[in-house]
């Protein structure tokens, strides 16, 4: 079984990897070429939001692939 957990977070990782640094880049920018308070507030909470999910639906990802294949 530990071979199929390795396995399985050695294929979801990277995917996780490559969207949150896509993710930071295009917020980041966005958030560095914001004009007005609100739009500086709100791609900060994007960004964060979004970091936040890309990390949670990773790892919900990986549990359930490990639950779908344990079976």
């Amino acid at each position: 079984m530990s071979g199929l957990q390795l396995l399985i977070t050695l294929s979801v990782l990277p995917f996780m990897v490559l969207t949150g640094i896509y993710l930071y880049r295009y917020l980041n920018n966005k958030l560095q070429n914001a004009r007005t308070w609100f739009q500086i507030i709100g791609f900060g909470i994007l960004l964060f939001a979004g970091i936040g999910s890309v990390c949670s639906g990773g790892l919900l990802l990986m549990i359930w692939l490990y639950d779908l294949f344990s079976l």
